[in-house]
Parts: structure tokens; C-alpha cells; sequence
């Protein structure tokens, strides 16, 4: 006879249940709430169905179950008592308690195929989650399938029957034991994206998608399904195959340990220099990846932390750990607003500075009408000529650099430089009557304290001027 088994129903089970996190492990067939059988045959040449007593599903001993189906051009195993011609199937379903909106659930299986299996370009699915009630008249929620080439795939579909998207590829080889767990979290009601799907091959890390729609329409309760059940038709070339799956489990809760999240110190907050961030994770051996753009890191995304962060601007840290074997950590981050204090405003009058000329005669020039009665003259000839002047004991910050100088008749056009960098466009000192403006070039930034140089070079001179002169009255870096 066909097998053939009845859920006893979740009020049944629950009782034997003493707390709300469990772990089922099938140990024989009976363990599940339902097999389903091909118990019809199709044939093709008559397009026609005929009953059939083959048990294509078997326990093998250990843990283990075989579902093995038949295919041929002319005729091959059907879908349980349904007329589907382009289907055929050979699952187990149900492992404990179905799976309630909002739960998070492991369903995992070790399992192969026989040596010689292929997939055709039908679809090929190995484990499904369906809804139990509610709109599930399509694509099942959660699907493992097999693609040629070795390809496979854990796949998500959602209430929209949008059809199966993958969100982790893995390979797979004919008879070989491969352990696949999927980490299914349902949606808490109709129209949450607060799912999730992630998967766990041979025991590595659970990989997928979060914050996603995982749901069917008014359903209450979903339920698992390990198996064979592929597309068929008749220009398929593959034969007889069958598909075995031991170590079948399906766990309310998760299975692997989360690894800690990390910690930041100093924590985020305000402050008023930068801050070297040390990030930690209580989980021994963790690995960590941050980010400081605003992107979410994950095992693939972001710095590998070695040493600690320097944050010399405000912005915002995240940074997420994790480990083989565990469930990643959730994302930590924090926001560190730097308010650096700017640097004073600093005068320096030019004739009381160390100048040097170059190329060009310089001296301090008389004019109470300038800022402390004095001014620097730098009696150029040509362009080229220039004067340096050494700016001392400047704090390390931000600066915008000003200069007040004398104009007159006989004045040059100048660049000024600071460092050997020039700050600002040039400046045509030229004026048909004696004038005594300020001029503010830009910004610079110093690193650090000391000693810097502020350089006017001769550029050329205005066609109305007599002469290629420059004039320096004084200096002011106002801290920004």
C-alpha cells in the first residue's frame, strides 16, 4: 500500500510541549504529518492516468528517507491523485508545530541524489515552506532547487506570487551529502516587510536577505516539505531518479549561537576633538567589518577592523560581527559629532616679522596712515621677484589668511602662496591714489603647530603702473 499518514494537529503536539522553542528531529516516517505519493501514473500516448500501488517513498534506517521517482518519455510518476500532467512529486511534510506570522524557524536536511541525476529546465525543488491555509496557489514561500550545471539555489517568493527569486547560490554534485538549513522568519501580519530568509551550507555562516515581505495572503500557519517534486514534460532527458534526505530537523528558534554585537569606546556622542574609536565583541575569536559612509556592513561590506577607528569629522559609525558557524551579530552605531573648537584669530604685522627678499631689494617704509605706522616695501623689478615672510608659533587648525597692504602707482600684481602652496587668485596692487585695503585670499589648514611661510611673488603689473612693487602692511589668520 501506498504510505499514507495524518497530522494529529498542533493542539495535540503543544501539549507535549513544555516551552515555546523546540527542536524536531526525524527519526522514522512516521515522525512527519503527511507523505505525499505519486499514486497515479500518466501516460502519455493516451493522455491518460491509471492508478499505482509503487511506494516511492521509503525509510532507509538512520534518519534516512528515500523519494524516488519514475520518468519516461511515454509515461512517468504523477502528482499525488491530481491530473497535473506537468508535475510529479514525492515529499514529506510537517516536522513539529507549523509555523505561525512572526516566528523564526529552521528547517534543515542533509541530503543527496543519485549518482547519475540531472535537471532539466523545469523547475526542481528538494525542500519547500507553503502556506497551510490562506492564498498559497502558486510558487511555495521557501524553495531549495536544483539547476543544471551544479547550480542551486535557496529562493524566496512572497504574497505577490511574484515568483521565486534566489538569495543564496551554492553548488551542488550528484551523490554527494550536502546539509543545507534555511532560516525562515515568516512576516508578522499581511503587509509587514519584517521577514527574513537566510541560509547555512555544510555549516558555514547564515547568509540572505532581512527586512523583507515573507508571507501569504490571510495565512495563519505555514509548513515545511523535504522531497523530490519537479516539472516534467515530455522533451525532458532525464530518467529514474531519486532524492534522499537524512538529519531532517525543523527547530522554532535558531540552532546556531548570534554572535555579540559590537561596542564602541568611547561611546558616540559630542566632542570636541577627534576620537580614536575601539571596537570589541564579547564573542571570542569574532570577526568585525565597520563603515563610516553610512552603508551597512556585513561580512562582504566594510573595513576589516584591525585598530582603532580615528574620527576627525562627524559621522556616523556601524559596524556589525560575526563568525563561521554562528548567526551574525546585529548592526551597532553611533554617531560622534565633532565640534572642534576653531583656533584663535592671530595678528602679525610685517615689519615685525623675519622677511627675506629675493630677486629685489625690501625695506620698512614710514605711512602713520598704515596698520602700526609701518609698512614692508618690496622694490621690484621684474616678475619673479618675491618676499617671504616667516609666520611663528601658529596652532595647528584652520585659518583664513588676510593681508592689509598699501597701494599706490607704482604697484605690482602679486600671488601669495602659503607653504609653497598658492592660496587664492593674484592681487593688482595698483591704485592711481594712495589706498590702504584688505584683501582675503582663502583658506588653509595646518596639521600641525610651528612655523610657517607666507611668500608674495611678483606676477607682472598693471598696464597703467610704473613699476613691479609690492607692499605688505599685515598679516591676520582668523581661526575658522
Amino acid at each position: 500500500m501506498k504510505n499514507e499518514l495524518l497530522y494529529c494537529g498542533a493542539l495535540t503536539l503543544g501539549a507535549l510541549i513544555a516551552t515555546p522553542v523546540f527542536a524536531t528531529t526525524a527519526a522514522t516516517l512516521s515522525d512527519f504529518g503527511g507523505i505525499e505519493e505519486p499514486e497515479v501514473i500518466y501516460h502519455v500516448s493516451s493522455n491518460s492516468f491509471t492508478n499505482d500501488s509503487f511506494v516511492n517513498i521509503t525509510d532507509e534506517g538512520g534518519g534516512i528517507f528515500k523519494m524516488y521517482l519514475r520518468f519516461s518519455t511515454s509515461q512517468w510518476d504523477g502528482d499525488r491523485t491530481t491530473t497535473s500532467t506537468d508535475r510529479q512529486r514525492a515529499e514529506v511534510k510537517v516536522l513539529g508545530d507549523r509555523q505561525a506570522p512572526g516566528e523564526t524557524y529552521e528547517y534543515a536536511s542533509t541530503w543527496r541524489t543519485d549518482p547519475a541525476m540531472t535537471v532539466g529546465d523545469r523547475f526542481c525543488h528538494i525542500t519547500q515552506v507553503k502556506a497551510y491555509d490562506g492564498n498559497d496557489t502558486s510558487d511555495p514561500l521557501v524553495a531549495t532547487t536544483l539547476y543544471p550545471a551544479g547550480v542551486a539555489k535557496a529562493e524566496k517568493d512572497s504574497h505577490d506570487d511574484s515568483g521565486l527569486i534566489g538569495v543564496r547560490t551554492f553548488s551542488w554534485t550528484p551523490n554527494t551529502w550536502t546539509k543545507v538549513v534555511n532560516r525562515l522568519k515568516t512576516s508578522s501580519s499581511d503587509g509587514t516587510a519584517d521577514g527574513a530568509l537566510s541560509t547555512s551550507v555544510n555549516g558555514d555562516s547564515f547568509t540572505g536577505v532581512a527586512n523583507t515581505p515573507m508571507y501569504r495572503a490571510t495565512a495563519t500557519q505555514y509548513q515545511p516539505k523535504w522531497g523530490l517534486y519537479r516539472g516534467v514534460d515530455v522533451n525532458q532527458t532525464f530518467g529514474n531518479d531519486y532524492m534522499e534526505h537524512s538529519a531532517v530537523s525543523a527547530i522554532k528558534g535558531t540552532s546556531s549561537p548570534t554572535v555579540s554585537a559590537p561596542s564602541f569606546s568611547p561611546a558616540g556622542g559630542t566632542y570636541t576633538s577627534s576620537q580614536n574609536v575601539t571596537i570589541t565583541s564579547s564573542t571570542s575569536g569574532a570577526s568585525i567589518r565597520y563603515t563610516l559612509d553610512g552603508s551597512t556592513p556585513s561580512e562582504t561590506a566594510g573595513t576589516i577592523y584591525s585598530s582603532p577607528v580615528n574620527i576627525t569629522s562627524t559621522k556616523t559609525l556601524k559596524a556589525i560581527a560575526y563568525q563561521s558557524g554562528s548567526t551574525d551579530s546585529s548592526v551597532t552605531s553611533a554617531t560622534y559629532t565633532i565640534t572642534v573648537a576653531p583656533p584663535p584669530t592671530v595678528n602679525f604685522e610685517a615689519e615685525s616679522l623675519t622677511y627675506t627678499a629675493s630677486g629685489a631689494t625690501a625695506s620698512v617704509q614710514t605711512d602713520t596712515n598704515s596698520s602700526g605706522g609701518k609698512w614692508i616695501e618690496l622694490a621690484g623689478n621684474s616678475t619673479g621677484d618675491n618676499i617671504s615672510f616667516a609666520i611663528p608659533s601658529v596652532v595647528a587648525g584652520t585659518y583664513q589668511v588676510k593681508m592689509e597692504w598699501k597701494g599706490n602707482n607704482s604697484r605690482g600684481i602679486l600671488q601669495l602662496s602659503v607653504d609653497g602652496k598658492n592660496v587664492g587668485g593674484t592681487l593688482d596692487q595698483y591704485s592711481a591714489a594712495q589706498s590702504y585695503p584688505t584683501t582675503t585670499f582663502g583658506t588653509v589648514t595646518f596639521a600641525s603647530a610651528g612655523t610657517h611661510t607666507i611668500k608674495l611673488t611678483v606676477t607682472g603689473k598693471n598696464s597703467s603702473s610704473s613699476s613691479y612693487q609690492l607692499s605688505a602692511d599685515k598679516f591676520t589668520l582668523a581661526g575658522q
